[in-house]
């Protein structure tokens, strides 16, 4: 260049270098413009395409069967970014895919290339290198292809991504198992309105990976639903409903498919969890003869806690009705029993209004000051609903008085839940002067299904360092409750069930906290304590235990978490 002039190949575009770049091949008029706005005549330059460069490219696609290979039927996948880097990592250059999932990098030197791809929203990554058609497959491991070397003027255009739509689905039933046997018969209905959670696992250990990433709501007919899953491991939890526990036998590991056992298998907090299940496309039971990418096997047992009244201390006479009406008394209606709405063994209590309000109650001496929780299972009709139907505890002074009285409204419909009934509790203090305190059902019309009602004196704590109520005293469904731990502790049992021995997995942020271990048979009956120093598996015999469902607790500091484990 020379002092004071500027330069065009446009005729109208000048700069002091001289120097055009991304000039694509052909003519241009050159001239030279002084300091006075003298222009120069044109001088024509030609530039020819360099036939040394070379490129790389080709396409993103949509990998709807999650295969790792393109069908003719799988179309391009637009806006995907891809960088263009070298072998040390410094991105060279960045582009976007078109409109056919088409992407390009041009004018490169000859030499070793790697090219990423971002995972586009709603997609995960498809395999990398299947089958031996370079031109069909997606290239990227873990959103890299590495190694990439160009000849001089070579075109690769075998660099291929494939991403896979969230098109996965998991779920099935909460149902009432009736007899406890962890199979859903024919006869057993689901269970309404259960929160069902759902959970990753990348690493596949049988511990969810932190909170849940959705939540569903069991339907009328008890079951749910997760759609739109990308592939990988899940894990699903559902929220035991008040006074109700999972089914003493569980069928292992859902990635059996065995659609209608029951897959639950550790209790965390008021919610049983069952073991992860790997979704992959086009290989799931969607419940037909083919498979899809539905897996519709994941299914939890629950039943009615039948604990308070199956154990000694329940102060009301035939809470469960099984001795006709003994211990019951009705006035202005009727009370009865039956079957068709049980909770707990083979009878259930009706207490019936016709023209006036039906009150059925039992009354239990008791001092002043005493604290009783009563607890019952309860429900109504559709036309029910607005009778009026409550369940009371009243205490009454020596005379008959009324010194105080707590109410719990009865709000379930056995029309929409199968005839399954609903756990209702109010706990309440005895009032200077109290005699006697009444357990008592109302309804001002229609009909109040009873089952399982039970009245206790509340348990303090009993100072053994743990300070917690004796297993007999609250069902294990609320259990875990009792002390409030915060994340990052976790348990589980390998083998579930057990013949002769087993491992606790235990995963904590605490890693010199001596942990307890205490377990329990099925009636909450304490049978085994152990302390040991904090290990991510501790060995626990079961040969002389007896056959059955048993709770093993684990305790470290306030934190706490209980495993339901069968033992064959």
């Amino acid at each position: 260049s020379k002092s004071g002039l500027s330069f065009s190949i446009n005729n109208s575009t000048y700069n002091t270098t001289g120097v055009f770049s991304n000039v694509t091949p052909g003519s241009y008029p050159l001239t030279a413009k002084n300091s006075y706005g003298c222009v120069s005549l044109p001088t024509t330059i030609v530039v020819s395409a360099n036939v040394n460069c070379s490129s790389i490219g080709n396409l993103v696609f949509k990998d709807a069967n999650g295969n790792g290979v393109q069908e003719s039927t799988e179309t391009g996948i637009s806006g995907v970014t891809v960088k263009l880097l070298n072998n040390s990592g410094t991105v060279l250059s960045t582009t976007t895919t078109n409109s056919s999932g088409v992407y390009g990098f041009s004018n490169l030197a000859a030499g070793s290339y790697k090219v990423s791809f971002t995972t586009p929203s709603g997609y995960s990554s498809s395999p990398a290198n299947v089958g031996s058609d370079d031109t069909k497959d997606s290239d990227p491991v873990a959103g890299t292809v590495s190694g990439i070397t160009l000849g001089v003027g070579q075109a690769n255009v075998t660099v291929d991504a494939g991403f896979i739509p969230s098109i996965l689905a998991v779920g099935n039933q909460v149902w009432y198992d009736t007899n406890n046997d962890g199979i859903n018969n024919s006869s057993e209905k689901g269970i309404v309105g259960v929160t069902v959670k759902l959970y990753k696992d990348d690493d596949n250990n049988n511990i969810a990976d932190g909170a849940a990433i959705a939540t569903k709501t069991t339907d009328g007919t008890g079951k749910y639903s997760f759609t739109a899953l990308a592939p990988g491991n899940y894990i699903i939890g559902a929220v035991i409903p008040a006074g109700y526990v999972s089914s003493s036998i569980n069928g292992g590991d859902p990635d059996n498919n065995s659609n209608g056992d029951d897959n639950g298998q550790v209790v965390s907090g008021n919610e049983v969890r069952g073991l992860a299940i790997t979704l992959t496309p086009g290989t799931e039971p969607d419940g037909s003869s083919s498979n899809t990418n539905t897996n519709n096997s994941y299914d939890f047992g629950m039943l009615p806690d039948c604990n308070c009244i199956n154990t000694a201390g329940n102060l009301l006479t035939n809470g469960s009705f099984e001795n006709g009406t003994t211990g019951w008394t009705a006035n202005g209606g009727t009370v009865t029993n039956g079957t068709g709405y049980v909770a707990c063994g083979t009878k259930n209590g009706f207490n019936t209004a016709s023209r006036k309000t039906s009150l059925v109650y039992q009354d239990v001496t008791v001092t002043p000051g005493t604290t009783l929780t009563f607890s019952g299972f309860a429900g109504t009709h559709t036309p029910g609903l607005t009778c009026s139907p409550k369940l009371s505890l009243i205490f009454r002074s020596a005379s008959g008085a009324v010194l105080s009285q707590s109410d719990v409204v009865v709000t379930r419909d056995v029309d929409v839940n199968f005839g399954q009934l609903s756990l209702y509790t109010i706990t309440a203090t005895a009032p200077a002067g109290t005699a006697k305190v009444r357990v008592q059902s109302s309804i001002t019309c229609n009909y109040m299904k009873l089952d399982a009602l039970c009245l206790r004196v509340a348990v303090a704590g009993r100072g053994d360092g743990n300070d917690l109520p004796a297993a007999q005293d609250i069902p294990f469904s609320k259990v875990d409750d009792i002390i409030s731990g915060t994340t990052g502790f976790e348990v589980t049992a390998n083998p579930n069930p057990v013949v002769s021995s087993f491992n606790l997995g235990i995963q904590t942020n605490d890693n010199s906290t001596p942990v307890n271990i205490r377990v329990h048979d099925a009636n909450g009956k304490l049978i085994k304590t152990d302390k040991k120093g904090m290990a991510n598996s501790i060995k626990m015999d079961a040969a002389n235990w007896k056959s059955g469902l048993y709770f093993v607790e684990v305790i470290q500091g306030d934190q706490r978490r209980i495993i339901k484990l069968v033992k064959l």
